[in-house]
């Protein structure tokens, strides 16, 4: 499963729409759609940071890094635990969220305060519900 070819908002887009079509599918049999977005989103989660820096040296060149839509979406997506679950996906790594924490102060410290900060947020309010991570704990994304 190559993913590099697909950009990070791409990726994101069929990641999210695999899921809720999952999401959708499940008063009926959706086995299928279930193992789709499972296997694409795991694939996705685990090459999350590669991806990001190999889209930061082809594609972001130049720039201050990814927009913050796109940083945001991901970290919507990955603290939406309903919908994880919905397709049998547990919780990504730990690896992947100290990743996504550092591309949000990137965005945050560009001065990007818009909606998509405190989608930001409310993503990392969220995960560090379930995980109990601590604002206080220098440990803690």
């Amino acid at each position: 499963k190559n993913l590099f070819r697909l950009s990070l908002r791409e990726s994101w887009e069929v990641a999210d729409g695999l899921l809720r079509l999952n999401e959708q599918l499940a008063t009926v049999d959706a086995h299928a759609a279930q193992e789709a977005a499972s296997s694409f989103v795991r694939a996705a989660a685990e090459g999350l940071q590669a991806k990001m820096r190999s889209e930061r040296v082809f594609h972001q060149k130049g720039t201050d890094g990814f927009a913050s839509a796109e940083v945001a979406s991901w970290c919507r997506l990955l603290a939406d635990a309903p919908l994880l679950e919905a397709a049998g996906i547990a919780p990504v790594a730990e690896a992947v969220w100290d990743h996504l924490a550092t591309e949000s102060v990137q965005v945050i410290a560009r001065g990007e305060l818009d909606a998509s900060s405190l989608d930001l947020l409310e993503a990392f309010v969220a995960e560090g519900r379930r995980r109990g991570w601590r604002a206080t704990d220098i440990a803690s994304p």
